[in-house]
């Protein structure tokens, strides 16, 4: 599944929010791995692009003494204004609603918590409107920096031990720019592989 959310407070306009999960298709560039913040005159805006991964199918694959590895292969789109980033991959304990479509103009009202944006692991990182997401058990891996495909390998046996059957992975930068705003990469999903288990592919 991949999920966008965007978060507009503007100079004298009503806060805006916006949050999408929709069945991933790797042609279409909102299905991408993303955090961006930008502000201006006009206001500021919050963007943020993630891929929730169902495990509880290839769970059955698994005793609960196994370790289980998740390969992504992923690809890289970036501007000249893009930074460095890492890409998490966490455990959520929310029930996936499907296809689902949440917004909001002018009221007070914040969409699920799945919706939000991860915090940058950075020191004076500006929050949305609706705040951060809230913690979540996570592992950690360099963001790839090359426009071609790469391979990503990340255990995520702590997460399938807490029994989390619901993954997200997202993106976050490892600075801000000089005028505390970021951007990272677009990665791409390609496909993914729980070891041990059929590749899903996304092709």
């Amino acid at each position: 599944w991949a999920l966008t959310s965007e978060f507009f407070l503007g100079s004298g306009e009503s806060p805006t929010v916006e949050c999408s999960v929709e069945l991933a298709d790797h042609t279409r560039a909102q299905d991408s791995i993303y955090s961006i913040f930008g502000a201006g005159g006009g206001g500021a805006m919050w963007r943020h692009g993630a891929i929730m991964l169902s495990f509880a199918d290839a769970a059955k694959n698994y005793r609960t003494d196994s370790l289980v590895g998740l390969r992504l292969e992923l690809t890289a789109r970036a501007s000249m204004f893009a930074q460095p980033s890492v890409i998490y991959v966490g455990g959520l304990r929310e029930h996936l609603p499907g296809e689902f479509h949440w917004s909001t103009d002018g009221t007070a009202e914040c969409p699920p918590s799945f919706c939000l944006m991860p915090e940058p692991p950075i020191q004076g990182a500006s929050a949305p409107k609706c705040g951060w997401a809230p913690p979540s058990q996570t592992i950690a891996t360099q963001g790839p920096s090359s426009h071609n495909g790469i391979s990503v390998e990340i255990d995520v046996t702590p997460l399938v031990a807490a029994n989390h059957t619901l993954l997200k992975v997202w993106a976050v930068p490892t600075h801000l720019s000089e005028e505390g705003m970021w951007q990272t990469p677009k990665f791409t999903l390609a496909s993914l592989t729980f070891h041990g288990s059929e590749s899903i592919r996304m092709v």
